[in-house]
């Protein structure tokens, strides 16, 4: 049986609107990721106190 490496990815998005096109472009590659690749998206990225909000 062959052994498949796993690409990790971290995936963050700037937007801290739920409706966000950026995050839901996230999503989207997270649903359609290929057998080796693990996407995780940073939750809570917003809430940071390093964040600059407008």
């Amino acid at each position: 049986m062959k052994e498949i490496k796993v690409t990790q990815i971290l995936a963050i998005s700037g937007s801290l609107r739920t409706a966000s096109s950026n995050t839901a472009l996230l999503r989207s590659a997270i649903a359609l990721a290929p057998e080796g690749v693990e996407i995780t998206k940073k939750e809570g990225v917003g809430s940071s106190r390093h964040s600059i909000r407008e």
